[in-house]
């Protein structure tokens, strides 16, 4: 018994039968063509059954498909991790992997919260968006702003005391960086497209006062790319106009192939939490991968 996602399972609709895809084009057991206008939920940015990926993918389970980043590493991650570091703009070479958007974005809030841990801060909030949404696991959750996730937590209810929404307004930036400033460790957003919030876009010039912000109030600030990475907003990343300490990528990191993530963090945090003896505390067989052309 398969249980769907996003839906109620007792009025669901019969799903729709795939026999086999190619490019834009999904076809079904009774021999529709369908054109597949959200790529699978924004993640087959190449179109399914890309020879070239196929082909990689092949060659690639010849010698293994997966071997854990817990005290071993291959020549697969280190390239991959090179290339981010390549194209990503900044100092944002540190690749955290994981295996989907949602536990990338949990990676992304503990090195907030350990980076500050670290330094002996006591900061115990995060600011994030109105109509957010981060993921589906607990905290990814608990920072975005999804009604019908508001059960779990009660809404004004003191079980989610340490967030703060705020709508995407400059003013409203302003005040709660005045008012939550000194308690902050991050501010986490989906930059430009808030994509299952609505598909609500806004100005870059938001983005430019949350860095000023971030800087003058030593917050750091995280970008949610799992959905608009890759082009989807015009730019190869939102990161390239604004520059935020910590980077999530995720769904058109594979073109949809597999389900896998990283989470990038700036040269700022990686020292702080390399300089520790303590490990980063994420529950996960994934380790840092530093890019070969940084020093630390």
């Amino acid at each position: 018994m398969i249980w769907y996602p996003y839906a109620q399972m007792k009025t669901l609709d019969a799903p729709i039968k795939i026999s086999h895809a190619k490019g834009v084009h999904l076809y079904t057991e009774d021999g529709q063509d369908l054109i597949d206008s959200v790529s699978s939920w924004w993640s087959v940015i190449h179109g399914y059954n890309h020879p070239e990926i196929n082909a990689a993918i092949s060659g690639q389970l010849e010698k293994f498909a997966h071997i854990m980043l817990g005290g071993m590493t291959h020549e697969p991650v280190q390239k991959l991790s090179d290339k981010l570091a390549q194209w990503l703009p900044g100092d944002l070479d540190y690749c955290f992997f994981s295996d989907s958007g949602s536990v990338a974005v949990e990676v992304a809030l503990k090195m907030a919260l350990q980076f500050n841990t670290n330094r002996g801060s006591d900061r115990d909030m995060i600011l994030s968006l109105e109509h957010a949404y981060h993921g589906d696991t607990f905290k990814a959750m608990e920072v975005g702003d999804d009604e019908d996730y508001h059960f779990a937590f009660g809404v004004n209810s003191e079980k989610k005391r340490g967030v703060v929404h705020i709508p995407i307004e400059i003013p409203a930036l302003e005040k709660a960086f005045e008012e939550y400033g000194e308690r902050l460790t991050c501010f986490i957003v989906e930059p430009l497209l808030q994509g299952a919030g609505g598909m609500r876009m806004y100005d870059v010039c938001f983005l430019e006062r949350a860095r000023q912000l971030c800087d003058q109030y030593d917050v750091l600030l995280i970008f949610d790319e799992v959905a608009t990475c890759f082009g989807r907003t015009g730019n190869r990343f939102v990161a390239d106009l604004v520059l935020p300490d910590i980077l999530v990528l995720g769904k058109a990191l594979t073109g949809g192939y597999i389900g896998h993530a990283v989470t990038v963090a700036n040269r700022r945090v990686y020292k702080d939490i390399h300089s520790s003896r303590v490990k980063l505390f994420v529950s996960s067989s994934v380790t840092f991968s530093r890019s070969s052309n940084n020093g630390v």
